[in-house]
């Protein structure tokens, strides 16, 4: 290690230490959402606002005219979009028509 890269290499350091408390604190504020939601027996407008973002809905996508899926992306408050790390879609839901 060449001494003229130390300050490079500290401030590197620095910024990624700097997104790692962001993601942290993120993920604190989201837990507390959570948590203060446990003991919910009915999901309202005031608790849909405080842990989603935003919905995205995709248009119908046809099957043979007698059925359709949409997909549904849900973006959360402080944590984005939470999906199984297998899963290669959103969610997708089937309705027959």
């Amino acid at each position: 290690m060449e001494v003229q890269n130390i300050p490079e290499q500290l401030k590197s350091s620095y910024d990624a230490l700097q997104a790692q408390k962001s993601i942290q604190g993120n993920v604190d504020e989201w837990l507390d959402c959570i948590e203060s939601c446990l003991d919910v027996r009915e999901l309202d407008r005031s608790i849909v606002a405080k842990l989603i973002d935003k919905i995205i809905v995709s248009e119908k996508v046809e099957h043979e005219g007698k059925s359709y899926t949409q997909d549904i992306i849900i973006q959360y408050r402080f944590v984005g979009n939470i999906s199984d790390k297998n899963e290669e879609a959103p969610l997708s839901f089937l309705n027959d028509a």
